[in-house]
Formats: C-alpha cells, sequence, structure tokens
C-alpha cells in the first residue's frame, strides 16, 4: 500500500494575491500596447499572458517563482512501504511515495512553514513544532524529523491526515532576478508576445515543448533546478 497526497493553494479570506515578475505596465511597454488610451479588456488579456507565462516558467524552472502559501495534504507521515523497507524517499511529484528517506520535499524555494498537523482516526489534531517534532532544511526545501529521530507513528483519519502548510517562492526583489532569473523574464516576455500578437496556439491545460518555440524553451529552462536525491 502506498500513500498518497495533493498539493494545493491555501484556501484564504481574502484570497491570495500575487505580485508577478512583469507588471503589467512593464508587459505593455514591451508590447508596445501603452501608446493608446487604457482597453480594460486589453488589460486583463495581457495580465492573464504575465500570469501564464510565470506558470509556464515555473513548470521548466521546477521553482515557484513568485510568492505563494500552499497546502501539502498526505495520508500518512510514513506509509506502509517503509515498514516493508523501501528504500526510496518521498517525492514531490503526482504520486507521493513513502520510504524509509523521511524526508518531506516541498516546492523550492521554501521560506517558512506556517502549520503541520496530523489527525487521528478518533479526529483529534495534533500540531507538530519546530524544532521539536520537525525540522526544515530550506537548502533542498525539504521538511525532516529531529535529528536521531523519525516521524511518530498515529492511527491516522482515512485520508489527508497531514497538513503541511508553507510559504515558498522568490519575491520580486530576489537576487534571482538578477541572475539567471533575467534570463527567465526576458523569455517571459518574448513568450507573452507571442501569445499576444501571433496567439501561440495552446490545447486547453497544457504547455508544453511543442507549444513554445525552442529559443523560448531555453530562456525559460534557464537556471532550472534539478530534483535533489
Amino acid at each position: 500500500m502506498r500513500a498518497y497526497g495533493e498539493l494545493e493553494l491555501t484556501q484564504a479570506s481574502p484570497p491570495q494575491t500575487f505580485v508577478e515578475p512583469i507588471s503589467l505596465a512593464e508587459a505593455k511597454a514591451y508590447l508596445r500596447a501603452d501608446q493608446s488610451p487604457a482597453d480594460p479588456a486589453d488589460d486583463d488579456l495581457i495580465s492573464g499572458l504575465i500570469t501564464a507565462a510565470r506558470a509556464a516558467a515555473e513548470i521548466r524552472q521546477n521553482k515557484d517563482l513568485i510568492v505563494k502559501q500552499q497546502d501539502l495534504h498526505l495520508d500518512l507521515l510514513i506509509g506502509y512501504d517503509a515498514i516493508a523497507g523501501a528504500a526510496y524517499p518521498l517525492r514531490m511529484n503526482n504520486v507521493y511515495n513513502f520510504g524509509i528517506g523521511y524526508e518531506i520535499e516541498l516546492r523550492y524555494p521554501l521560506n517558512s512553514v506556517e502549520l503541520f498537523t496530523h489527525t487521528n482516526s478518533d479526529g483529534s489534531v495534533v500540531e507538530l513544532v519546530n524544532p521539536d517534532d520537525y525540522r526544515l532544511d530550506t537548502h533542498r526545501a525539504y521538511v525532516l524529523p529531529p535529528l536521531g529521530k523519525t516521524w511518530p507513528w498515529f492511527s491516522p483519519d482515512v485520508t489527508s491526515a497531514v497538513l503541511i502548510r508553507f510559504t515558498s517562492g522568490y519575491t520580486k526583489d530576489h537576487p534571482f532576478w538578477q541572475n539567471e532569473g533575467r534570463l527567465v523574464m526576458t523569455g517571459m516576455k518574448y513568450l507573452i508576445s507571442q501569445w499576444y500578437y501571433s496567439r501561440l496556439m495552446i490545447e486547453p491545460g497544457r504547455i508544453s515543448s511543442q507549444d513554445i518555440p525552442n529559443w523560448i524553451e531555453a530562456m525559460l529552462s534557464a537556471g532550472f533546478r534539478p530534483r535533489v536525491h
């Protein structure tokens, strides 16, 4: 048996607001779309393209390029695979595999963990506290048990018994944007221009290398962060 998980933006009231690396004014200036009176519909379109270009870059970067708070829901802290002696760690992917590595990989760059809880089968919620119950490795975006310890055993609720709420992403003034991020941002601008002027064809819900020219792909991928094993 394997445990599974799901990653989603934290549902907040009011909803989270995001600071995109490219502002609407910057994008309009690049597109030369700031020469005429403002068109709200056109502004909405460009704003959407900025968000889409940033999301495309995040996929290729394996990083969060804006600051966002996210919730990782897991079935267990240690799955049955660990009991069987499986030798692979939990990884951030579509399927979460639990093994004796114990590390839980969050999103990079990891800024902080705001909440870490598990829910028992009787409905009681236990909050884990740093550093007594867990520790952070922000260099690799890991959450790990304290040194020399393992995750606590508990009788979990049916599903999604574990919640890890964390904040990740670069601020707009982060040094990343003055280094390899400059090439990434240029690639984002090129992509926005392609979408805006030529209506680059993309299938709903899919942004792949078949849809984006190779030279833009190379820019968006600059500084790609490989998974750490």
